[in-house]
């Protein structure tokens, strides 16, 4: 008998551990191994499930495979050593080498390639990624809007106010320029602008008496007033209005110009407003 083959002695005194059975954890093929301490080799057996973890580990730091095993009944494992899956096998350095298929028909083994795993977490993640940053980008989007919108509201309520403020002292100004204007063309101002005028000509405070009487029937000392029928105009009613020109380009609006015009004539037609009163109370006009 070989005592290689039988396992009772190596080749060039490499000794070998005999085998025992060929079933159980210890079934499966022969195997080489280092003695500590000699420079020899010889051969041992692994037990089934040591050597498919170590061939396991092996694959997944070599070929970057994931291996997953479920566990094997001892005529699964009977089927595995008759060539349905081939164990690995060590040489004489150590290296373990896979000899035949990790598939077999009945699903006991199973593998996943790494990066196929990797390519598709990194897939998931990046859609993810992805969909976090559009996400994000919407609620910005949706923030800065809102924000744009508000900011456009408040932006209208100023506007609104200033132009609100704008028209109220515009409205403002212009009551102001009214009253103001209605007191300079009020009577009672265009009486005091009279009383001056008639003491400038060198007339006593009696001719000015005679004056307020004769205008306070004429128009009431009113710088529109207008006679209907005739078309007299102005404090001293002329006829028509626009003799007064000759006094001043203002005089539908200015009572001072009605009253120097009207003091002129007075003092050319009556030579004094007594006399055009006089005149007035007789017939009626002067």
């Amino acid at each position: 008998m070989d005592p290689v083959r039988s396992g009772l002695a190596g080749p060039r005194g490499v000794s070998a551990v005999p085998m025992v059975g060929t079933g159980g954890p210890w079934s499966g093929v022969t195997q080489m191994r280092r003695d500590p301490g000699r420079t020899v080799e010889r051969l041992y057996v692994l037990p089934s499930a040591l050597r498919s973890l170590s061939v396991a580990v092996l694959l997944t730091a070599v070929t970057g495979t994931v291996i997953a095993t479920a566990p094997q009944s001892d005529r699964d494992a009977q089927t595995s050593a008759n060539g349905a899956v081939r164990p690995a096998e060590q040489d004489l350095t150590g290296r373990i080498t896979l000899t035949g298929s990790t598939l077999s028909s009945s699903g006991a083994v199973s593998t996943l390639t790494a990066p196929a795993l990797a390519t598709s977490a990194l897939t998931t993640a990046s859609a993810k990624s992805s969909q976090d940053i559009k996400a994000s980008a919407a609620r910005a989007a949706a923030v800065k809007a809102k924000a744009a919108k508000a900011a456009a509201k408040v932006a209208a309520a100023q506007k609104a106010a200033a132009k609100k403020e704008a028209e109220r002292k515009a409205a403002a100004r212009r009551q102001a320029a009214a009253k103001a204007q209605a007191s300079r063309t009020s009577p009672r101002t265009a009486k005091a602008v009279a009383k001056l005028m008639v003491a400038d000509r060198g007339w006593k405070s009696g001719q000015y008496t005679c004056l307020v009487k004769l205008w306070e029937k004429e128009s009431n000392w009113r710088h529109t007033a207008t006679n209907r029928s005739s078309g007299a105009y102005g404090i001293p009613q002329s006829l028509p209005g626009s003799k007064m020109k000759a006094a001043g380009k203002d005089w539908r609006t200015n009572p001072t110009t009605q009253i120097k015009w009207g003091l002129r004539y007075i003092s050319d037609r009556y030579g004094s407003p007594c006399g055009a009163w006089s005149h007035s109370r007789s017939v009626g006009w002067y």
